[in-house]
């Protein structure tokens, strides 16, 4: 079986001569290439065993976790990561791309300009292969190979990213980091034991082992070149902006500008009655015809419009996305959606508030759950809710002086947990109960409940009152 010999198959000091040298694998596989016998196992199992045999059998080199790039000589780090199928025939990525992980106890001393990270980012080869099930790893067949490094225009939000994390190393909260306090680089959960704990330097609260990585989200653009989103427009004087810093600068001219006034100002038709204008006059705030910002889609960001009324309260509740709850019956606490969303995604709220006659542009605030909150009073909720799901669902019903029958259920209420509740997604209600009675649209408008019974589609609801606590707590003082 051929193994390169390095100085002779390709020079590792060379970046040009190792990505040619890569290259050779585009559109084939390990198997092909080094001419690998078909009985021939593969040994290298766990997430990174892939990786690990490119390395070895390819680059002809032993796989390490050292500090520097995996070719020193060449200051070249190698990634290699899965892509999916969709059901359209895209190619995703299938994961976030961990660089390196993170010692609290050494990590708290560097600065990013010279970090153990940015010496792995600097410059990247990536190798993107589709990962199939049913395959033999050695068959694995690469489909992108290139070269990157950090856009300029990116550099600005990794460093804040890198500062958020460590930061909070530094204030002796390692245990409360999570993957939506920041947006394009994220320290991510590592180890396959989940009750795995390391020291960190400022507490004496064990923290979960975490990597450094770039999101799955940020991952996508890279992957995806024709992706049609909108960057963000950056003056000559904002070329070293953080996103934060950037969103902040152009929202500021608009602030007190009333909705009709920024319909008129931005080519927007004025309809209060869709819901959706205020996130569209957001997005044309920030120069993006689209609903596609790349920016945001490299950091998982989700815009949202609260609306304030007069009183400073916020009318309605703010729903997430719908679930089923055969999907919700079967999973545990850190595998679930809500679990996932919450720690993955971050917000950016655009407060219109009421002046008696307009919604004006009040503020612009960028929030993430907190860490503290998702795995207290968020899986409180969400345990609450699931004991009665598994237990079984109970309705009554009752009838108005028109006739008109309604339904209640026994699941908890948006006052029985301070953050969240489920409340029906769909327009119409719709039922199926144990004695065959059906209410609606069944197939369409409800969801199968463990026990047989049919009921209306619900969704994670984030409550009105701890939304504008959030926004109280984190907009103009």
């Amino acid at each position: 079986m051929k193994h390169p010999v390095p100085g002779r198959d390709y020079n590792p000091s060379s970046v040009n001569d190792i990505v040619y040298y890569a290259l050779n694998l585009k559109d084939s596989t390990l198997r092909k290439e080094l001419d690998i016998p078909v009985e021939m196992a593969f040994e290298r199992r766990g997430k990174g065993g892939f990786g690990e045999s490119v390395e070895y059998y390819y680059f002809g080199y032993e796989p390490n976790s050292r500090n520097e790039p995996d070719f020193s000589e060449a200051g070249l780090e190698l990634k290699v990561t899965p892509l999916k199928e969709t059901r359209g025939s895209k190619l995703v990525p299938k994961e976030r791309l961990v660089i390196t992980m993170i010692n609290y106890m050494e990590v708290v001393h560097e600065r990013f300009e010279t970090s153990v990270l940015l010496h792995k980012l600097k410059k990247i080869l990536l190798m993107h292969y589709l990962h199939e099930d049913e395959v033999s790893p050695f068959d694995y067949e690469f489909k992108i190979i290139h070269l990157w490094e950090i856009p300029k225009e990116d550099y600005p939000t990794i460093k804040a990213d890198w500062e958020t994390i460590v930061n909070k190393v530094r204030r002796g909260l390692a245990h409360e980091i999570s993957s939506s306090d920041t947006d394009y680089l994220e320290a991510c959960t590592k180890g396959s034991d989940s009750s795995k704990r390391r020291k960190q330097p400022y507490s004496t609260i064990l923290a979960k082992p975490r990597a450094f990585a770039l999101k799955s989200s940020y991952m996508r653009t890279i992957v995806d070149k024709a992706l049609d989103a909108q960057s963000i427009a950056r003056d000559v004087n904002q070329t070293d902006f953080s996103l934060e810093q950037l969103v902040k600068a152009r929202v500021a001219p608009f602030i007190g500008i009333s909705d009709r006034e920024l319909c008129e100002r931005l080519g927007v038709e004025y309809d209060s009655d869709n819901k959706s204008l205020w996130v569209k006059l957001a997005y044309r705030i920030l120069g993006v015809t689209s609903y596609k910002s790349s920016e945001f889609m490299k950091a998982n960001i989700t815009i949202r419009s609260i609306r304030k009324e007069s009183n400073g309260n916020i009318i309605e509740s703010m729903s997430l996305t719908p679930f089923e709850f055969s999907d919700f019956a079967s999973e545990s606490w850190e595998d679930s959606w809500l679990f996932t969303y919450l720690d993955e995604t971050r917000f950016l709220f655009v407060v219109f508030a009421y002046d008696g006659s307009d919604y004006r542009l009040e503020d612009c605030v960028f929030w993430n759950m907190p860490a503290r909150l998702l795995n207290t009073d968020v899986r409180d909720g969400w345990e609450a809710i699931k004991e009665i799901v598994l237990s079984g669902v109970r309705f009554s019903s009752k009838a108005d002086k028109n006739g008109k029958i309604s339904y209640k259920n026994n699941l908890p209420k948006k006052g029985d947990n301070p953050i969240i509740h489920i409340r029906p997604h769909a327009v119409q209600s719709a039922y199926r109960f144990t004695d065959g009675r059906e209410v609606g649209n069944v197939e369409r408008d409800a969801s199968e409940l463990p026990d047989g019974q049919w009921m209306t589609k619900q969704s994670f609801w984030l409550n009105n009152d701890f939304v504008a606590l959030q926004i109280a707590s984190l907009g103009p003082k």
